[in-house]
């Protein structure tokens, strides 16, 4: 094989730490990280940052193995766990978790762009089985276009799809930025997960699937441009939990506007919940009514 990205750079790109330095050269703030090798390495860092940590696997996916390090005897648990995977340990960021999605072309330019939003992070989801939504946008920030861009020039990403999670500062944070600022959290050189193609599709109005294809037989698309946008809102309701509205009330309010539903695969189902409605919508506030609706407790 004499194209596409060598064991070398696949092999950097899905390194937590080692996503580091591209970051840096793309002039993307990201939270400070010491791998969990040296524990006296490891303290110093605790004691320079201050508590809460948050401590992941280097090489992992989504939330698996994520979880906050509270104070300095979880930081000693940590330490004193037989790791069966490398970890790292950052600095902990408040701000809202937020999504870009992008079809590069030979030239690393995108031929399409998404902006997704999360309300409630995935690793709280799954520590806590909270009920799940998040939402594409029919528009992407220009400050986020902007930073997403420099990054996947700076990681020399060409001809893949990829999903970029940022953080979105709530506070201002010494160091990383000011509220509002975006602040780099991880690139993945794939596709999003779940059925998130299909919410691009449906908040954008085109086919993901054939600018694709487009982009791996021709190098360009003549179908990025779509048509009418829309917010694309995904809400789930948990088998372990009791409902206030049943899967019937939700379609008799709903059922015009849902472009898809069902089971999620189990899989996914800590993640991403297991019965799922899928609607297109044209504001944000029609689209907290209808999570809200969704996720009303008995």
């Amino acid at each position: 094989m004499t194209t596409g990205a060598g064991s070398a750079q696949m092999a950097q790109w899905q390194s937590k730490a080692e996503m580091k330095p591209l970051y840096a050269a793309a002039g993307v703030p990201t939270a400070r990280q010491v791998r969990v090798v040296d524990p006296d390495e490891v303290r110093a860092f605790a004691a320079e940052v201050g508590f809460p940590l948050f401590a992941k696997p280097e090489r992992g996916v989504g939330a698996g193995g994520a979880y906050r390090i509270a104070d300095a005897e979880a930081l000693e648990a940590l330490l004193a766990r037989q790791l069966d995977e490398p970890y790292v340990l950052e600095e902990f960021v408040t701000g809202d978790i937020c999504s870009y999605e992008a079809i590069l072309d030979a030239n690393g330019d995108p031929l399409f762009e998404n902006q997704s939003e999360y309300p409630v992070d995935i690793a709280s989801t799954v520590e806590n089985m909270l009920d799940v939504w998040y939402y594409t946008c029919p528009t992407v920030d220009p400050r986020l276009a902007r930073l997403a861009r420099a990054t996947v020039k700076a990681f020399g990403i060409k001809s893949r799809f990829v999903h970029m999670e940022f953080f979105r500062l709530t506070e201002d944070k010494p160091g990383l930025g000011a509220k509002g600022d975006y602040v780099g959290l991880e690139v993945n050189v794939r596709a999003p997960g779940g059925y998130d193609p299909d919410m691009v599709n449906f908040a954008h109005s085109f086919d993901l699937y054939q600018i694709w294809a487009d982009m791996v037989t021709t190098g360009g698309s003549t179908h990025a441009d779509g048509g009418e946008t829309f917010f694309c809102v995904y809400a789930s309701q948990r088998d372990c939990h009791v409902y206030t509205h049943s899967h019937q009330q939700i379609m008799e309010r709903f059922g015009e506007l849902v472009c898809m539903q069902g089971r999620m695969a189990d899989v996914l189902s800590d993640d991403l919940g297991n019965t799922f409605y899928m609607v297109r919508l044209k504001s944000l506030e029609e689209s907290e009514r209808f999570a809200s609706f969704v996720h009303e407790r008995a």
